[in-house]
């Protein structure tokens, strides 16, 4: 390595590695709404005959497609209306996805533990996008940024989930029993690291400039 560079990916790099699979779970909500997905076709079967299913979805993924925009440091420095704008349509995707998912957690196959897991999963969704707006009603922007990241990391779940389903399944476990564990391991972990990338953020990059 040459003096000087950093030992770290380009904040470039590490927020297209974020981002990227956002898109493809946005792109796969569409797909959910108007033609059949590849993977179990009984996912669709199960969630879009309610409305709170299709609000789920499109609240979700409009929510899983904006947010990487907020972590671009220039939109915020030199367009900060642009900032502002996209932050009232996450946060109104996130209130509507939130009590929604709620809803159909009770529903979903997974066994009652993992129902469980997805309902805390909903209301810890919407706990810290409350906190990501009153915090910045009151001015505090630090404290904004550190409650939203926190959303985010929870907004991310759908891209965890999606990965972690299949393989859950090809090793040989049940719908049910995949999605009892995924209740869990598809955002308590991102939380995890999230809490540890704020408290070390003090040397690293926010957001990509």
């Amino acid at each position: 390595m040459k003096e000087g560079q950093s030992a770290y990916p380009s904040t470039a790099f590490r927020w297209w590695m974020m981002a990227f699979p956002a898109f493809l779970v946005s792109f796969y909500a569409v797909q959910l709404i108007y033609s059949t997905p590849p993977g179990d076709a009984s996912v669709k079967a199960r969630i879009l005959p309610s409305i709170s299913g299709w609000i789920h979805i499109i609240g979700g993924g409009v929510a899983i497609l904006l947010g990487p925009f907020q972590f671009i440091e220039s939109i915020r420095r030199k367009s900060p209306w642009v900032h502002r704008w996209i932050g009232r349509v996450y946060v109104a995707a996130i209130f509507a996805s939130g009590f929604s998912g709620l809803q159909i957690s009770f529903r979903s196959v997974a066994y009652s533990i993992g129902r469980y897991g997805f309902a805390a999963l909903a209301i810890v969704w919407l706990i810290t996008m409350f906190m990501g707006v009153f915090t910045i009603w009151n001015g505090n922007i630090s404290g904004h940024r550190e409650w939203m990241t926190r959303n985010f990391s929870l907004t991310y779940a759908a891209v965890m989930l999606r990965w972690q389903l299949p393989l859950l399944m090809v090793s040989g476990l049940t719908v049910s029993a995949a999605l009892t564990i995924t209740g869990f391991s598809c955002w308590i972990p991102n939380l995890i690291f999230v809490e540890w990338y704020i408290g070390n953020r003090k040397n690293r990059k926010f957001a990509i400039e």
